[in-house]
């Protein structure tokens, strides 16, 4: 690199000290030449171009309104609670209905039909219609509730299976049960109705913080005896018209005490769900 002399303009060496030509110290040129802005430096105190302030500006944004898109639909979502009793088991899975009505835990390999899927409605009021055992399941709720809408119907796959009534579980729901306590509706079932003992009743409350009852009742269908665990629950009592919801898990007298336990585990992991 070549300098020059600021006093008579001759060109100086990088390790000169003097001027060669004038004698004047050239010591003056170090210090103006370290009080100058690096190069690199100059571009880095530049201001960030407008287009680049914008797009970090909209990048901000978009992420700022995804994350609430996220907890907005979070806050949406039918709560669930955890508890000892909805814990999944080796060959279970958990299902949900199609409108987020309820959820239960069933056996991986039981075939389901859900009234609110489009798909399966048609199916399921066939199968209710071909099969009276789903009919006479419900049958000890006859007086108290023909408003009750079937909602949910699961069976056993009956592959090697001797006996003619498969085991299944239905799920239906009414608005006339929702205006029945757990107490009542043990009361209404120990009274009658014909044709229908019941064996067992447990008041408990469920892991959702809901009264509820569970039964074990026996019925005749056709020529055989149908053996039946039921369980009665509401939505939360603080709906003004809250429905109440039947989970009925039966099998034949031969078939039932391999399914004493099976019906047992999904009835107490059935949750009607909150919006």
């Amino acid at each position: 690199m070549t300098y020059h002399c600021d006093n008579c303009g001759q060109a100086a060496l990088e390790t000169d000290t003097i001027c060669w030509h004038c004698g004047r110290s050239l010591a003056q040129r170090e210090a103006k030449e370290k009080s100058l802005p690096a190069a690199g430096n100059e571009e880095k105190e530049r201001p960030l171009p407008l287009t680049r302030i914008s797009a970090y500006a909209g990048l901000t944004l978009a992420i700022v309104i995804a994350l609430l898109a996220v907890m907005n639909a979070l806050g949406q979502q039918p709560q669930v609670i955890q508890g000892i009793s909805s814990s999944l088991k080796p060959g279970w899975i958990t299902i949900t209905d199609q409108n987020r009505v309820f959820t239960l835990n069933l056996p991986s390999a039981w075939q389901r039909l859900d009234r609110y899927d489009s798909e399966q409605q048609a199916e399921l009021i066939k199968q209710v219609h071909q099969n009276n055992q789903y009919q006479a399941a419900l049958s000890p709720y006859d007086d108290m509730a023909d408003d009750r809408q079937l909602l949910f119907l699961a069976a056993a796959n009956q592959t090697n299976m001797d006996t003619a009534v498969p085991p299944f579980i239905v799920i239906a729901r009414s608005q006339q049960l929702g205006q029945l306590s757990p107490e009542q509706m043990t009361v209404l079932l120990r009274e009658g109705p014909s044709g229908v003992k019941l064996l067992r009743s447990n008041l408990a409350e469920g892991i959702n913080g809901r009264r509820q009852a569970l039964s074990i009742l026996t019925m005749f269908y056709i020529d055989q005896e149908l053996r039946c665990q039921h369980l009665f629950t509401y939505e939360t009592a603080a709906k003004e018209n809250p429905d109440g919801f039947l989970v009925v898990g039966c099998a034949s007298e031969d078939a039932y005490n391999d399914y004493t336990n099976v019906f047992h585990e999904i009835l107490v992991s059935f949750q009607p769900l909150l919006p």
